[in-house]
């Protein structure tokens, strides 16, 4: 992880904190609190400098799979977005700038990908990560425009409405921090893998 942090720029390896992310799409369940489709922009997450990886398993074969425990003791997403649907009693169209923190992140995840020759030495593609159950001390979330322009009043109350039912909308809030996370790590640690071989990454294997 400390490479991981301070990033190798002579290979063109980012620093992992913080990390940009162009686009990614997140689509909540339709509950009765909330049914959402949100679009995430140009954004930063912060705070994976801290991230942990415990009790880690590894399979190599024709396919790979890594199960282990992801710890993310604070984490920050700032952006923009644009978001269509209903949460609590408000009807959504908005977009514009948004920040989410969330702490004591923790979850089970599964990393499954396949190898392939690249000069001769074998590379690993990340293909999917599926998270298990997300566990979730605090989140705040804040968003502009949630109305549309020059509706920031109904914005405050809707952003206040939602920070104070939070422990009732945490299913439907973690897909943004779950989606986020998966993209993020799904895109790094592939840049990664692209520039190391297997052999060079995992030497007892």
């Amino acid at each position: 992880m400390p490479y991981l942090v301070k990033g190798i720029p002579d290979m063109d390896v980012p620093a992992i904190d913080p990390l940009h992310f162009s686009s990614i799409k997140v689509e909540t369940g339709n509950t009765g609190s909330a049914n959402l489709n949100i679009d995430l922009l140009n954004g930063t997450v912060t705070g994976l400098r801290n991230l942990k990886i415990e009790n880690l398993k590894t399979n190599f074969g024709d396919d790979i799979r890594f199960t282990t425990n992801l710890i993310v003791p604070e984490a920050n997403i700032e952006g923009t977005y644009k978001m269509k649907g209903n949460l609590l009693l408000f009807e959504l169209n908005g977009e514009g700038h948004m920040s989410l923190n969330a702490t004591d992140i923790r979850t089970d995840s599964v990393w499954i990908g396949t190898n392939y020759l690249k000069k001769d030495k074998k590379h690993i593609k990340l293909d999917k990560i599926h998270f298990n159950e997300v566990q979730i001390k605090t989140i705040r979330v804040k968003f502009e425009n949630l109305f549309g322009p020059n509706t920031e009043p109904l914005t405050n109350t809707a952003n206040n409405a939602i920070n104070e039912n939070i422990d009732n909308l945490r299913a439907e809030l973690e897909p943004i921090i779950k989606e986020t996370l998966v993209h993020i790590i799904s895109e790094y640690f592939n840049r990664v893998y692209r520039l190391f071989p297997m052999d060079q990454l995992y030497p007892v294997n």
